[in-house]
């Protein structure tokens, strides 16, 4: 629906403000199904970024850009974009973009199999959110520690650290993550029936 009224109404089509809050939306929610479109969204919300004078979309579109290099498998790509995002978000002292960066990087590495470098991207960034209360809950930095620590053999620590989090007063969709990550320590604990336990409560909380 977002894509056929950037094409066709003629707000969107003149209003470049409006345009581009509209572009963001849509970037995010292509990042999660459509890299090619995604990839698209964020440069012209590059380009607007600059047009407008918005310094932080600038730099907020270069990192989206940097993940889908990333699903695209050009990790090298995704390294120097996210990278320089990061760089860029420290001295603007944007501080909710540098959890964001950092985590990315955590789950990134995470998901590449490389947990000692997710470990001290995610510390980094619960580190940062410690800091700054009021940036919430660093909720993909929690999941790529945990998942870590159960990659390098630390299950039992991954466990208590995750039932810790678990008791503490966060947001439902945070809780949910929390269970399915509380699942995958489960499995490799062998515990196939609390596994499933936990995914049946993330399911309850979504």
């Amino acid at each position: 629906e977002i894509a056929d009224l950037l094409s066709s109404d003629p707000w969107l089509l003149t209003d470049r403000t409006l345009r581009f809050f509209a572009l963001t939306v849509k970037g995010y929610l292509d990042g999660e199904i459509d890299t090619v479109a995604a990839r698209r969204d964020w440069t012209e919300v590059q380009i607007l970024a600059n047009e407008l004078n918005v310094p932080k979309w600038k730099y907020r579109a270069q990192a989206e850009i940097g993940f889908a290099d990333f699903y695209d498998g050009d990790l090298g790509s995704c390294q120097r974009n996210v990278g320089a995002a990061l760089i860029e978000a420290t001295n603007a002292d944007d501080v909710g973009a540098e959890i964001f960066f950092t985590s990315a990087f955590a789950n990134g590495f995470q998901m590449r199999r490389m947990p000692a470098k997710a470990i001290e991207y995610a510390n980094q960034a619960i580190a940062l959110a410690s800091s700054n209360p009021d940036a919430g809950y660093p909720q993909l930095a929690y999941a790529s520690l945990l998942l870590s620590m159960t990659q390098i053999g630390k299950v039992s620590e991954a466990k208590q650290l995750c039932e810790r989090l678990l008791q503490q007063p966060i947001g439902s969709l945070a809780k949910a993550n929390l269970f399915f990550v509380a699942s995958q320590i489960s499995q490799a604990e062998h515990n196939t029936l609390r596994a499933v336990s936990y995914l049946q409560q993330a399911i309850d909380y979504e």
